[in-house]
């Protein structure tokens, strides 16, 4: 059962999060959190280790799935209490339905609550009868022992140790900084196939061109970023390259997959129009987020123990790969600035580099 709590906390994880993100600092936060899990993969640390939230999982589901049918019922409580208030404004019933209500929100949260300091397991949510009683043991124990420690400590795990200057939100800012100045130019460039000055067709093609040059070296820059905490990692494309020379086959198809992955993200930035579309969205673009910075992460470590570099026809095939990919992308990329609402400066909006993004 532990793979099923897993998937439904981490359902639950990526929701959270993508809630979070739908607001200008939470993306920028959800940024950080998903480079402080490439930075240690890039250092060589297992999924698990690198990813606090990872091992958060499946008690997050198994208390979820857990307390679901103390959710669902209060839920219902409240939905007949607001119907009524439809009904029969001022009926007694609907005093007394939300009066039932608050008081089963008030159980059911401090039931929660005893179920986390219990050491929050899925069956520990189940039952609030167990709860009473653990809590009645706990006073008395506490009454008796003036030294009493909780029993359990909730949800907890070791912290990885952390090395470099940067916080999470400080190398999300530096990466979102330094990807818009290698993307300025070339958006700058596109941008010319707007207006009506002259050579803008050549204007468009030199842009298109570097414009996928840029796009090949920043998954590598950023995550360069990630792994030495200094800034001008952003910048060398020299250390880059040579990464790329040792392992060419596994770098094209992380990068073409974590670009891969935003399309679906660009349609439904078109496409949506609703008020849940920035949740919506966010999430989305979160969930791409937490699989591809990983990725990137492990190839860099990868690439970055292995002593010589890949044969130079596998490198040059590679690049042939990768240099196509991008070409399809960019190209498709082409009709962003007609379609998007924020017109060229959605090509700036780039979630596979950038925080996650919302209309």
């Amino acid at each position: 059962m532990t793979g099923l709590w897993a998937a439904v906390g981490g359902g639950v994880i990526v929701a959270g999060l993508g809630q979070l993100a739908a607001t200008p600092l939470g993306a920028f936060l959800v940024l950080g959190y998903a480079m402080r899990v490439e930075s240690r993969r890039a250092r060589g640390a297992s999924m698990a280790d690198a990813c606090l939230l990872w091992r958060a999982a499946p008690k997050v589901g198994a208390a979820v799935v857990g307390f679901a049918p103390w959710g669902l019922l209060l839920a219902a409580l409240w939905g007949f209490a607001f119907d009524a208030a439809i009904v029969d404004p001022d009926g007694t019933a609907v005093a007394s339905l939300r009066n039932a209500a608050g008081a089963l929100s008030v159980l059911l949260g401090a039931h929660g609550l005893i179920a986390l300091a219990r050491g929050g397991r899925g069956r520990h949510f189940v039952w609030p009868v167990g709860s009473a009683a653990w809590l009645v043991r706990t006073l008395q124990d506490l009454a008796t022992e003036p030294r009493w420690r909780w029993p359990s400590r909730p949800w907890s795990w070791p912290r990885p140790s952390e090395p470099g200057a940067f916080t999470s939100l400080g190398i999300a800012a530096c990466a979102v900084l330094g990807a818009f100045v290698w993307l300025a130019v070339p958006v700058a460039g596109w941008a010319w196939f707007r207006g009506d000055g002259p050579g803008r067709l050549v204007i468009t093609v030199l842009a298109g061109a570097a414009m996928v040059t840029v796009l090949a070296w920043l998954p590598l820059l950023q995550a360069r970023l990630a792994a030495e905490q200094r800034w001008r990692a952003m910048f060398e494309v020299t250390a880059v390259r040579r990464l790329f020379r040792r392992t060419p086959l596994t770098w094209t198809a992380v990068i073409v997959a974590a670009y891969a992955l935003t399309l679906p993200v660009y349609a439904a930035r078109v496409v949506t129009t609703t008020s849940e579309a920035p949740a919506v969205l966010a999430t989305v673009s979160t969930l791409g987020l937490l699989v591809m910075r990983p990725a990137v992460g492990w190839a860099y470590h990868r690439a970055a123990v292995r002593p010589t570099d890949a044969w130079r026809p596998l490198q040059w095939g590679a690049q042939a790969g990768l240099a196509v990919g991008l070409f399809v992308y960019v190209a498709a990329l082409f009709a962003v600035p007609f379609l998007d609402v924020e017109g060229d400066l959605g090509l700036l909006a780039q979630p596979a580099l950038l925080a996650p993004l919302a209309p």
